[in-house]
């Protein structure tokens, strides 16, 4: 026993203690094995007891055999190995169909309430010309605005239809050069006739801008501001 491995000498113990033997092999148990390595060494072996003949339902004969089993322990270890990996690689292809599901449904969340802010704008505006068709200046202001926020909504829904965006959950920059004034001018367009509408006072000025012509993703910020604005 002092060749066997520690981690498996209680098991040999036990099936070489002589009383245990003989009533596993009386209660008709006619075949005892156990498996255990070798000390620290690779090798694994195999301890068969074999009952050959019995009198008067005692065990009379048996045959003790030990056989070297490392090809076949290896096999099986790979094979266990090889199993773990596959589960592993299979949980691992679980979990990025479902962070995928996950960020499918955050990013069309994000986007509804993105793409809300200028149709309400298009919306309101298209109002706005029914009720002043006979003032053309006002006409042309207001069609201006619409154009602005369908600018940015076109913008919005090529996001919505970019599926590599929609399954990462990432939205990609995309870097132009852009006025700056422009883009506040256009976000306030949009969110001036909200605020109006719920009675409240929107006002915007735009002050000491060293830096008017910027390169940046122009959609992206005013996606920004558009939130900030519509959530206050």
């Amino acid at each position: 026993l002092s060749d066997v491995d520690q981690a498996d000498r209680k098991r040999v113990m036990s099936i070489c203690e002589r009383e245990w033997l003989l009533g596993e092999l009386a209660g008709g148990n006619e075949h005892i094995e156990v498996e255990f390595r070798h000390g620290f060494s690779p090798l694994w072996l195999r301890l068969e007891v074999h009952m050959v003949a019995s009198k008067e339902g005692r065990p009379r004969t048996a045959i003790i055999a030990l056989r070297n089993i490392s090809a076949e322990k290896q096999r099986e270890l790979e094979y266990y190995d090889e199993e773990k990996k596959a589960k592993h690689a299979l949980e691992e292809a679980y979990d990025s169909l479902n962070r995928a599901n996950q960020a499918k449904s955050d990013f069309l969340s994000r986007m509804s309430h993105d793409i809300r802010t200028p149709m309400n704008a298009i919306l309101g505006f298209s109002t706005l010309i029914d009720r002043e068709a006979d003032n053309p200046a006002h006409v042309r202001d207001y069609n201006r605005k619409i154009a602005t926020s369908g600018q940015h909504l076109l913008g919005l829904i090529n996001d919505v239809l970019d599926i590599s965006k929609i399954e990462s959950g990432k939205a990609s920059l995309t870097l132009a050069e852009f006025d700056l004034g422009d883009s506040l001018a256009a976000a306030e367009s949009i969110i001036a006739p909200m605020a109006r509408d719920k009675g409240q006072t929107f006002c915007a000025e735009i002050r000491s801008v060293r830096h008017e012509r910027l390169i940046g993703d122009e959609t992206h910020l005013n996606q920004i501001l558009l939130n900030l604005l519509s959530n206050a």
